[in-house]
């Protein structure tokens, strides 16, 4: 159809020619515009399905699970203990804990 829409573009000045310029052969109006109709009508048919909510011909139904996962943050905390102070008073006091 590319080739089509470009041999429109060429199209004679004669305004009594029929056929179209075309580098490939030789397309009259008419089969132009019945090429043009029948894109048009497949168009219009795939808009309808997809309007339905049916996936357009040739084209695959995904299946499967889509829950979304949930993301998983490691938190990485890092503390240091001046060991210096500690005194046996201190442990003695944390150990009266356990």
């Amino acid at each position: 159809l590319e080739g089509l829409c470009s041999a429109s573009k060429d199209m004679e000045d004669d305004s009594t020619a029929k056929r179209l310029k075309s580098s490939e052969d030789d397309v009259t109006a008419e089969e132009v515009a019945e090429l043009r109709a029948r894109r048009i009508a497949e168009l219009e048919s795939e808009i309808a399905q997809l309007r339905r909510g049916q996936p357009p011909e040739g084209v695959r139904q995904l299946e499967g699970n889509h829950d979304v996962l949930p993301v998983v943050v490691k938190v990485v905390v890092t503390s240091t203990v001046d060991l210096s102070r500690v005194t046996t008073g201190l442990v003695t006091h944390i150990t009266s804990f356990l």
